[in-house]
């Protein structure tokens, strides 16, 4: 399948070089005193405004947690274009473009020509076996650069 068959009409598009370039780009909290509540057992979801460190770059933090299929997703767009740079999911796997199978958990990237993330790859650069989801949101923030974030845990979290 080639790439511009699987792109959307006015899709936003970055070359390699721009999303490895936008993924570590330090980033903070926008509001580094507001505090955000991990979903529980009912599940739930929040969203984070980052900002690069010198301003000129607008990025959006997702936590998504659905309790029916029991998946949990971290995300990192940036905030103009909507380009999703990395998404860590556990709910199932499924194919790529390519037909190639992936697995579960996987971790979502944005791949020239593909929209905003059709590609994922289980072969996750941090470990997320056996972790809890705290440890897994802090390897994930570490993996997309993005300094710690205001987030309270539960005990069902």
């Amino acid at each position: 399948m080639s790439p511009a068959s699987n792109l959307k009409k006015n899709t936003p598009n970055l070359s390699p070089k721009e999303t490895q370039y936008l993924l570590k780009m330090r980033k903070i909290a926008e509001d580094p005193s507001k505090q955000y509540k991990f979903p529980g057992q009912d599940g739930g979801r929040f969203e984070i405004p980052l900002v690069s460190l010198d301003k000129r770059e607008n990025f959006v933090f997702n936590v998504c947690k659905r309790r029916i299929v029991l998946t949990c997703s971290y995300q990192t767009r940036t905030k103009n274009t909507g380009i999703i740079l990395a998404r860590l999911d556990f709910d199932q796997g499924h194919r790529n473009p390519d037909g190639n199978r992936v697995g579960c958990p996987h971790l979502h990237y944005h791949k020239e020509g593909y929209g905003t993330d059709a590609w994922a790859t289980d072969e996750i650069p941090f470990e997320v076996e056996g972790k809890s989801n705290q440890e897994i949101l802090n390897s994930f923030l570490d993996y997309c650069n993005v300094e710690k974030l205001n987030i309270e845990f539960n005990l069902f979290s």
